[in-house]
């Protein structure tokens, strides 16, 4: 049984009839594309990252969700899922019927209002990313990437994350240190400068 004290509002209204926690490992699948859907998630504990296959072959990523962030939102109108769903950690998550969320957004003002607010800033952290996808340059892109969003993974994924190669992004971060921009915090870990 999840506590309700454990879900951020206003999930934490939901009927623990209507919720389920699951447990991941480190590298486990969560779902994949096209698997029917269990329903909104909540990152309870863990690192994910959610992503899909482009037309070259490529991974591409399109969200990492963290501890107490929502997962998969558009799940609530859609058969299936529409990615993947990887756990870059362990994981747990908590799942929410979507007919009880769906319910409680039609039937209470107060909890359609409170999601709106966290839609509207999961929304303007994604135009920040959009916006540092439009930088040309590398090296910009990734000065830019390091101070608004940081840099908390690998290189590899920090790469990814801002739509470039890792090659790329390692000569920009490697450009920045030598121009005093950036800092090298530990090997493989980078900040802004000052």
């Amino acid at each position: 049984m999840i506590e309700i004290t454990m879900l951020p509002e206003p999930f934490d209204t939901i009927p623990s009839a209507d919720r389920f926690m699951r447990t991941y490992e480190k590298g486990e699948t969560v779902f994949l594309t096209g698997q029917d859907i269990a329903g909104l998630g909540i990152v309870i504990e863990g690192s994910l990252e959610l992503a899909f296959t482009g037309v070259g072959g490529e991974r591409v990523i399109i969200h990492r969700a963290e501890t107490g962030d929502t997962l998969v939102e558009p799940c609530l109108f859609a058969p299936s899922y529409q990615c993947d769903c990887t756990a870059l950690t362990a994981a747990r998550i908590v799942f929410l019927r979507k007919q009880a969320v769906i319910d409680l957004l039609a039937s209470r003002p107060d909890f359609a209002l409170s999601y709106i607010k966290t839609l509207a800033a999961q929304v303007d952290a994604l135009r920040a990313r959009l916006e540092l996808r439009n930088i040309k340059s590398a090296r910009d892109r990734v000065l830019a990437a390091l101070m608004l969003i940081g840099q908390t993974r690998t290189v590899s994924a920090f790469a990814s994350e801002i739509g470039l190669t890792h090659e790329a992004t390692f000569r920009a971060l490697s450009a920045l240190v030598a121009e005093g921009r950036a800092v090298r915090l530990e090997r493989g870990r980078y900040a802004p400068a000052g």
